[in-house]
């Protein structure tokens, strides 16, 4: 049984000028995350965005940090058991350069911010087998630019 209508999200792989990678702590625990693993930077579409639109804004929301998003990492489907049912995620993950310097976040569901000269081992909690190959790929990204 499928618990809820599935969600529809949108992540982006941040750099900086100087390739360094912005994560962030959530303040609240979700399916396979909990609050002491690092995230990439993200959320849900709101209505009539665009998977690169919500991408934008949800950083800046969540990092204040302003992006351009440079390319496609990967999309991928995952499923969450609960004993109830599954709920089904759709999620789109961007490559992106910052274009502005972290501000003061106003979000309440991000308690840190942080710039990391790789991915740090507790990204994403159980999710981070999906981010396995980042290195990778963005190194063969980075030199396509």
């Amino acid at each position: 049984m499928v618990r809820d209508e599935p969600f529809y999200g949108t992540f982006a792989i941040v750099t900086t000028s100087d390739d360094e990678f912005i994560f962030q702590r959530q303040s609240y625990e979700q399916p396979g995350i909990s609050r002491s693993d690092w995230m990439v930077p993200g959320g849900g579409l709101e209505r009539g965005e665009s998977f690169e639109e919500a991408a934008i804004r949800e950083v800046r929301e969540e990092t204040g940090v302003g992006i351009v998003v440079t390319g496609l990492y990967k999309i991928f489907h995952h499923t969450h058991v609960f004993e109830d049912g599954v709920n089904e995620w759709y999620l789109v993950v961007f490559f992106a350069d910052a274009v502005s310097e972290p501000e003061a976040h106003h979000s309440p569901e991000v308690v840190e911010v942080r710039k990391f000269s790789k991915p740090p081992e507790n990204l994403m909690g159980s999710l981070g087998k999906y981010y396995a190959d980042l290195m990778d790929k963005w190194t063969a990204h980075k030199r396509r630019l």
